[in-house]
């Protein structure tokens, strides 16, 4: 008898799971995309419960389902861009590891996952990415040059904002690697801490939540910068290295992990403050999008790897 109360809870879970992603991911591909990014937390929490074949096997049915309503290959890059990281982290919870471990692999392989979904769409589709987000961009720049010429701009003020525009797109090329390991990052991080607590609502509480007022780089990170660094500028007179291109993602990843650690520092102090959990989370944002903090965030951050705030160092020993 309580086999098959087992049995009939797991399928009435199993069914509740497929039936709502497959609702709310065609919500997504018909109304915002955006929100796909979280469409492996479901199946991260019933795997942790129920196995991680199950949850694989029944990602592939919404998947093919997907695929069905909207097109195959939707279907098909929803399924490889996740189901990895979906294995990875609910092995990562099962076995009891830590955050950062988890975090690291998800996004490493996520990373990795995207990188090939280029190269098969640029090998088989045809579709550059490359050359489609530059021609989008040059787009956009057209149509912003004559915005400008409808002001009456003189041609050399007209030519010195083409040129900045031009410089602008430009950078923004050349860092597309950076941020989609920045992308691969924080949709890892906002699954599995979304994960986390969905486990711990069902009482599952085997799950470590990864406290963002408890980040904090690697003890080790300034001679890894430095290491880096140096790596990046012996590539410098290599012939088949862009050395601009190296120095720009190297520039802008490190600076978005010192920038995040300031962060992390602001919402320790708010957190000691015991300021609300929902202002927290609306001044964070806000920081994230008000350009003049983003200067003042990032050199807290930098004066955390030397001083250490917070004293995690010291707990931790």
């Amino acid at each position: 008898m309580k086999d098959d109360n087992q049995l009939k809870r797991i399928i009435l879970e199993t069914l509740g799971v497929a039936l709502c992603m497959i609702l709310y991911t065609i919500i997504g591909f018909y109304t915002y995309p955006i929100i796909l990014i979280l469409f492996p937390v479901l199946f991260i929490a019933y795997g942790v419960k129920n196995g991680s074949i199950n949850s694989v096997l029944i990602m592939a049915v919404v998947s093919v389902i997907i695929g069905l309503t909207t097109d195959m290959m939707s279907g098909l890059l929803l399924f490889i861009a996740f189901a990895p990281m979906t294995i990875i982290i609910i092995y990562g919870i099962k076995n009891r590891r830590k955050s950062i471990e988890i975090l690291a692999a998800s996004s490493v392989v996520f990373f990795i996952i995207m990188l090939l979904m280029i190269s098969y769409l640029r090998g088989v589709s045809g579709i550059n990415i490359a050359i489609e987000l530059e021609n989008n961009l040059k787009n956009i720049l057209d149509v912003q040059v004559d915005m400008f010429k409808d002001m009456d701009l003189t041609n050399l003020e007209l030519q010195r904002v083409k040129d900045l525009l031009e410089n602008a797109y430009k950078y923004m090329l050349m860092i597309v690697p950076s941020m989609i390991i920045i992308a691969a990052l924080l949709i890892s991080y906002i699954n599995y801490y979304l994960s986390a607590i969905l486990l711990r609502k069902i009482n599952i509480g085997v799950v470590n939540i990864p406290r963002f007022s408890k980040f904090r780089l690697p003890n080790n990170i300034v001679p890894g910068i430095l290491i880096m660094f140096l790596g990046a500028y012996l590539t410098k007179n290599i012939e088949g290295f862009n050395f601009d291109a190296i120095l720009a993602n190297l520039v802008l990843l490190v600076g978005f992990m010192i920038y995040i650690q300031g962060l992390s520092v602001i919402d320790y102090l708010m957190a000691k403050k015991k300021v609300a959990n929902a202002f927290r989370i609306v001044f964070l944002l806000i920081s994230v999008f008000f350009t003049p903090l983003v200067s003042i965030i990032s050199i807290l951050g930098l004066l955390d790897i030397f001083i250490d705030f917070r004293k995690i160092n010291k707990l931790k020993s």
